[in-house]
């Protein structure tokens, strides 16, 4: 009688194709990474930069590595004290 064990596709023992869920996030705590800055404020990343640098646009956030991002409601935030200073809100 042959006796056959199971084994699994990966070292961790997963089977291959395992995804962990994604994380349940609130709209406050999603993060724009750069490649979506343009669509979320109407301008370039490099004119972000130049405005962060004189402080007139709100900081990134280190994301780990060399990846930043800005968390959404600050940038929300900053559009809507954009919005007032000019009088349309």
């Amino acid at each position: 009688m042959e006796v056959t064990t199971a084994k699994s596709n990966n070292r961790r023992g997963r089977k291959k194709g395992f995804k962990f869920p994604p994380p349940t996030l609130t709209a406050d705590a999603t993060v724009v990474r750069p490649r979506q800055l343009p669509l979320a404020v109407g301008f370039s990343n490099s004119k972000a930069l130049r405005m962060e640098a004189t402080g007139d646009f709100p900081k990134r956030i280190s994301l780990g590595g060399q990846s930043v991002g800005w968390a959404r409601i600050t940038l929300e935030n900053w559009l809507k004290s954009r919005l007032a200073v000019n009088g349309e809100v």
